[in-house]
């Protein structure tokens, strides 16, 4: 026979047990993401090497393929361009704009696959389908809303003002496809000035294109010069066609998504975040100098003259629907 105290012992064991397993039963486990550095990645070919960043191809648990990639200059202001793509890339997503996905790996981090110890890197993950530069669906394909940044201009001179922004070309190609309004207007917004062909892709099984690279973001106010080009365009003998009245309203739907969800002080603080993540803040004396601290300050400028531009040029696409 047990005593009174051992069974008062045994029975509140038993009581605990029974409340550890009704709480891992019926409570949801809180599900966690891994780190890049938590999951593991396959190496599935040599390291590549492009202009101004070298690449690798990787291979994730689940099958996916993935694009690791460092910028070889190791001066800081080089390097903090990668922010930029994870900023766009959280936006893009956000707000159901096509654009591959991007994880950042800190400088901070020992990420088995770097080639660049004590810097940070990216991963994108690879999209469907093929570069519209290799594989077109159609004739003259163009959405790059050009536009030079000061550095340029001070050394080839200025674009000739019809080879600026919001082309008539940039506006035909977009109206042919929802998903291209989409990405033009994340380019747009953000200021970002290479979406050249290599930058765009297309799954023909899917009928969907994807945007990839935004390391070219903040570089001048495209919203402003898409505003001009359109206020002209109204103006001229050649008015909208029916098809480009489409495609500039979903333009022009992408644009507010855009303003209502990512105002200066979201997408300051997603900018910021990122900068941090990577390991860009004042104690990294690798990756922080006056450089780089005036360049943040250059975003964040460009940022807040985007989103106001971007309102005046919503209200000039409104007032073209009657709206």
């Amino acid at each position: 026979m047990l005593s009174k105290s051992a069974s008062r012992i045994r029975f509140t064991l038993l009581c605990l047990t029974c409340i550890i397993l009704a709480c891992y039963l019926f409570f949801p486990k809180k599900e966690t993401s891994l780190s890049p550095t938590q999951t593991e990645f396959k190496k599935i070919s040599d390291i590549q090497h492009a202009s101004h960043a070298d690449y690798i191809f990787l291979q994730d648990t689940e099958g996916k393929e993935w694009i690791y990639k460092q910028i070889v200059e190791e001066a800081p202001d080089d390097q903090i361009v990668i922010v930029l793509e994870s900023v766009a890339a959280e936006m893009a997503k956000a707000v159901k704009i096509p654009l591959n996905e991007v994880r950042l790996i800190s400088a901070n981090e020992v990420f088995p696959h770097s080639f660049l110890a004590g810097y940070p890197g990216s991963l994108h993950l690879k999209v469907q389908g093929k570069s519209v530069e290799d594989s077109s669906p159609w004739e003259d394909f163009d959405i790059h809303q050009k536009i030079r940044s000061a550095f340029l201009i001070a050394r080839k001179g200025p674009l000739p003002p019809e080879e600026v922004g919001l082309r008539r070309e940039v506006i035909q190609n977009m109206a042919k496809h929802p998903d291209l309004a989409k990405i033009v207007a994340l380019d747009t917004y953000l200021g970002n000035n290479d979406r050249s062909n290599p930058n765009v892709f297309y799954d023909q099984t899917s009928n969907t294109f994807y945007g990839i690279d935004m390391g070219s973001c903040l570089i001048g106010n495209l919203a402003e010069s898409a505003r001009e080009k359109i206020q002209n365009f109204t103006t001229s003998d050649t008015p909208f066609s029916k098809q480009e009245l489409v495609g500039l309203t979903h333009y022009s739907q992408a644009l507010q998504s855009l303003l209502s969800t990512f105002p200066p002080k979201e997408t300051i603080a997603l900018l910021d975040h990122a900068l941090k993540e990577a390991g860009f803040y004042p104690e990294n004396p690798l990756l922080w100098n006056e450089d780089v601290e005036r360049k943040v300050r250059k975003w964040k400028l460009a940022i807040e003259e985007n989103y106001s531009s971007t309102k005046s040029l919503v209200t000039l696409l409104e007032s073209m629907n009657g709206n």
